[in-house]
């Protein structure tokens, strides 16, 4: 005992136990979140602008192809452009948007396994600090030493035999 150990507190591992896996279903919840406004930004990206640019081609083929030859159609190069290159903006277009989210969903993917590592190195803490594993051993070598070797004797017998006794213990 140190002149000031009545400052540290002892840590209760419940407490964090139960914050950390409240932070993991949260930072799950939020990938999810992610994952579904991707796919709305990604499929409303390719249903506006491919109307969009359905709307233009019909506007283009009624209105701008049949006066490609007058003296009218200062435009159509400029058009027709617009009319080939389209599609290249809505596709790499939606391929932004999807890498802009996967990003992220990758950001809250490392989140998770962070939070999940740490977890698991406070579970190992835990178990070190009360010397789980051994006390785990103890009890099971040494409580209920019949019921472990009438189990030892149904695995040599099989399974067959075990299903009987089984049967046997539930009636």
């Amino acid at each position: 005992m140190g002149l000031f150990s009545f400052f540290k507190k002892e840590e209760n591992y419940e407490e964090i136990l139960s914050s950390l896996e409240h932070d993991i279903r949260q930072a799950e919840k939020q990938r999810s979140l992610a994952i579904e406004r991707m796919d709305w930004w990604a499929y409303n990206w390719l249903f506006y602008t491919g109307i969009c640019w359905l709307a233009y081609l019909i506007g283009y083929i009624l209105y701008i192809w049949p006066e490609r030859h007058d003296s009218q159609s200062s435009g159509f190069l400029m058009h027709s452009t617009m009319v080939g290159v389209s599609p290249l903006l809505v596709y790499y277009g939606n391929m932004t948007i999807k890498t802009m989210c996967k990003r992220v969903i990758n950001r809250h993917e490392a989140r998770i396994s962070r939070l999940r590592e740490d977890l698991k190195e406070r579970l190992d803490e835990l178990k070190k600090k009360t010397a789980f594993d051994t006390t785990k051993n103890l009890i099971d070598r040494y409580s209920g030493g019949e019921r472990n070797l009438a189990a030892e004797q149904q695995m040599e017998k099989g399974p067959k035999a075990r299903l009987k006794q089984e049967a046997k213990n539930r009636r």
